[in-house]
């Protein structure tokens, strides 16, 4: 602020003066304004990989319990001796379709992953 006489010729201060484009004041607003935006960006980004995260989690999971169920029941069966080649099909046939389902989770994240990496290096 710069300051101004008033009538009686006493000092007083005056209103501040605008930044112009250019100046370092407005450089710096600018700057914040960046930084601000960044942020914002930052933490959605971060939220969106949260996300995506989680869900991987849940789908891992998933294939995961079938895998051990099966293998748990088929331990059982066969310490009774109680267990058929067709029974063992029958109890497998779930157990390669959950492997499966790992297997095309993980390439997706892996691919997931490299587009990540690809951006990161873009920018």
């Amino acid at each position: 602020m710069c300051p101004s006489t008033n009538d009686q010729g006493e000092s007083q201060p005056s209103s501040p003066i605008p930044s112009e484009p250019g100046t370092s004041s407005a450089k710096n607003m600018e700057a914040a304004a960046l930084t601000a935006h960044e942020e914002l960006l930052l933490r959605a980004q971060a939220q969106a990989n949260d996300a995506y995260i989680a869900g991987i989690a849940h789908d891992l999971k998933n294939p995961l319990t079938t895998i051990m169920g099966r293998v748990e029941l088929m331990k059982r069966l066969l310490q009774r001796a109680e267990i058929t080649p067709a029974d063992l099909q029958r109890h497998l046939a779930p157990l390669d379709a959950a492997v499966m389902r790992l297997n095309t989770l993980l390439e997706a994240l892996g691919q997931a992953r490299g587009d990540i990496l690809t951006q990161r290096e873009q920018s």
